[in-house]
C-alpha cells in the first residue's frame, strides 16, 4: 500500500480522536481549585413509579496555595441536594461533597452542583439513569417448549428494603397450563442496592394443538408491568 495513504490515514484517527477529546473536555472541564474528579456517575437504578433515591461522594482536594472558602453551593434541579464536609478548604485539604438526587422518570438524567468560591466557582457534572425492570431482566426458553411441551423460565424483580413484589399472575391460551412459583429472596437490600427477588414460571402445552404467530403469554407482576412473550408459529 502506498505510504502517504498510510499516513493520511494516521493522520485522520489522530485528529478524530482529538475531535472527541476536545467534545469530552468542552462538557467536563478540570477545575484550576480544586484536584480530583469533577464528574460524578450515580449509576443506574430499576423504576416503579415511585421516587428513586441516587447518592454519591466526590472527594476534591485544593489544588491552590490559599484557604478556599465555599461561599455558596447551586444545584442545577431542585431535584439534587448537596452537603458539604466543610466550608473552608485549607491549602491541599480535601473536601468531601455528598450529592443526594431524587429522580421519578425513566430515561438519563444529568445536572450540575457549582461551587462559588471565595478565589472563583468549580461545577461538578452528575449524571443517573432509571429504566423499567420488565425491560431486560426477564428470561424465558421457547426452543425447550417446542421439543419437550414444557419450558420454565425465570421472572426478575427489585424491590426497596421492606418491599416484597405482589405475587404473578400469567395469561396465556387456553391450551397452556401455567404454574407460577412464589418469589424467592435472592439478594438482600443495601444502601447502594435494592433486593432481587425471583419467582420460576412454568409453561406446558397440549398435544394436539399447534401455535400460531398471533399467540402470546403475558406475565404480570402485580403493579402495571409485564412482559409478553410472543411464540413461533411453528408445529409444537
Amino acid at each position: 500500500m502506498n505510504r502517504s495513504v498510510l499516513w493520511c490515514g494516521a493522520i485522520g484517527l489522530f485528529a478524530g480522536l482529538a475531535v472527541a477529546v476536545g467534545q469530552w473536555s468542552a462538557t467536563v472541564r478540570e477545575s484550576p481549585l480544586f484536584r480530583g474528579p469533577m464528574i460524578s456517575d450515580l449509576g443506574r437504578r430499576p423504576f416503579f413509579d415511585q421516587p428513586v433515591s441516587f447518592e454519591g461522594v466526590v472527594r476534591l482536594s485544593n489544588a491552590t496555595a490559599s484557604t478556599l472558602k465555599i461561599l455558596d453551593v447551586i444545584s442545577g434541579c431542585g431535584c439534587t441536594s448537596v452537603e458539604l464536609s466543610s466550608r473552608e478548604v485549607p491549602p491541599h485539604a480535601d473536601l468531601e461533597v455528598r450529592m443526594h438526587v431524587s429522580l421519578d422518570r425513566v430515561g438519563r438524567f444529568g445536572t450540575s452542583v457549582t461551587l462559588l468560591t471565595s478565589r472563583g466557582e468549580a461545577r461538578l457534572h452528575v449524571q443517573a439513569e432509571l429504566f423499567r425492570e420488565s425491560d431486560t431482566l426477564f428470561r424465558h426458553d421457547v426452543a425447550a417448549l417446542n421439543q419437550r411441551r414444557e419450558a420454565s423460565f425465570s421472572v426478575v424483580a427489585f424491590r426497596s428494603e421492606g418491599m416484597s413484589p405482589e405475587p404473578l399472575r400469567v395469561q396465556a391460551p387456553q391450551w397452556i397450563n401455567a404454574s407460577v412459583a412464589e418469589w424467592t429472596l435472592v439478594v438482600r437490600a443495601s444502601e447502594s442496592r435494592p433486593a432481587r427477588w425471583e419467582a420460576a414460571v412454568t409453561l406446558r402445552r397440549s398435544s394436539d394443538v399447534e401455535a400460531t404467530s398471533g399467540d402470546h403469554v403475558t406475565v404480570l407482576l402485580g403493579d402495571n408491568h409485564a412482559r409478553t412473550i410472543r411464540l413461533n408459529g411453528r408445529a409444537w
